[in-house]
């Protein structure tokens, strides 16, 4: 090992099947698929007292929007605290409704802290991502740890990376050489294979290092106030049934004025939040705001046949949301405000029921 690297745990080493060493600096994780019991048994290791992360991502992105997270800590007194969270934009994950890491065990010594959890290979939440390797051998991770030495959550610096973790792997089974670290069999190095994009995408912070370079930086200004935002579930039947998590800033439904906000391709309900705290305190007591993620984004259902996809489809899930957030019986009135292909929604859903909403906002 590199003198500035500290040497793997031996007992963790030896009582999980595999392992990833210094994912990120400081952060090794130790993992046991038991495809018996279907149970995922995993061990955090990181150079810090504070928390621990590790999440499943979004397949087809990698990115945190759509995570399946886990946050964890030790005490002073060695009592450890997990909580199962989602995470729905660049921003602070929420608790998940249905806690379903169970807790090993865990220790904090020498700066470091250890973390052992379990976890159900589908747990038949649908807030969380069912892992099979029918699916995958390798599956999208992100993980993560606050180097301040605080329990409490916060942002993360760049104690952070996400990656391709060939997690269903057998012991000595042979992976991708570009994912091998060394020629032990159960030990893979997983970074991210380089890529061709030279675009980053930052907000405020971290901006500054690609300032002046030649990557592309799309930096996003200001922020919002995540703590004013409460999230709910709508369930919309008919031929192509799904659950829709919809973000929602202030009573939603009592208020006599309810914006309804679709989102483009490819961001999601995260991308209407400042917008929305903006016209709320704008235009005062009475207004509220419900940002949905459409399905196949985030946490909202994401069916695998095309045809659900379709524009007939779309437009039902928005007179769904309307009618179960403001009943057109109960005279209060509905606002659509879209942006991008969310507008081509909205524009459509108009049209097919024009009664239906006060006013069409496009963006």
């Amino acid at each position: 090992f590199p003198s500035c690297l500290k040497a793997e745990d031996a007992l963790l080493a030896t009582k999980y099947e595999h392992k990833a060493l210094q994912i990120t600096p400081g952060y090794d994780l130790f993992w046991t698929v038991d495809s018996t019991t279907g149970i995922l048994e995993l061990a955090i290791q990181a150079n810090t007292t504070g928390w621990v992360g590790f999440g499943i991502a979004e397949a087809g992105s990698g990115s945190m929007p759509g995570s399946d997270m886990v946050t964890a800590s030790v005490n002073a007194n060695g009592e450890v605290t997990a909580t199962d969270r989602v995470a729905v934009a660049f921003a602070f994950p929420e608790a998940d409704c249905s806690q379903d890491w169970t807790v090993v065990a865990g220790s904090e010594m020498n700066g470091t802290t250890t973390v052992e959890l379990s976890r159900p290979l589908d747990t038949g939440d649908g807030e969380d991502h069912a892992l099979s390797s029918a699916l995958s051998k390798y599956v999208r991770v992100v993980v993560a740890f606050d180097d301040s030495n605080s329990d409490v959550l916060r942002y993360h610096q760049a104690n952070r990376k996400a990656v391709k973790l060939p997690l269903f792997f057998n012991v000595g089974e042979d992976t991708d050489p570009s994912a091998a670290l060394r020629t032990d069999p159960d030990v893979f190095e997983v970074v991210m294979k380089p890529s061709t994009s030279k675009r980053v995408f930052c907000r405020d912070m971290g901006c500054e290092k690609y300032k002046d370079s030649e990557h592309s930086v799309d930096e996003r200004q200001g922020e919002f106030n995540f703590s004013l935002w409460s999230r709910e579930v709508v369930q919309v039947q008919g031929a192509s049934p799904v659950n829709l998590s919809v973000a929602t800033l202030g009573d939603v439904h009592a208020a006599s004025d309810v914006v309804l906000a679709l989102h483009s391709f490819p961001t999601g309900s995260q991308y209407f939040y400042q917008m929305c705290e903006m016209l709320v305190r704008e235009m005062g007591d009475g207004w509220a705001c419900a940002a949905v993620d459409q399905r196949g984004y985030n946490t909202s259902s994401k069916p695998t046949n095309l045809e659900a996809y379709q524009l007939s489809h779309l437009v039902g899930d928005v007179a769904a949301m309307a009618e179960a957030l403001a009943p057109l019986s109960s005279g209060r009135r509905t606002h659509l405000l879209a942006h991008g292909f969310g507008a081509t929604v909205a524009f459509a859903a108009v049209l097919a029921d024009d009664a239906r909403f006060s006013s069409l906002t496009a963006i």
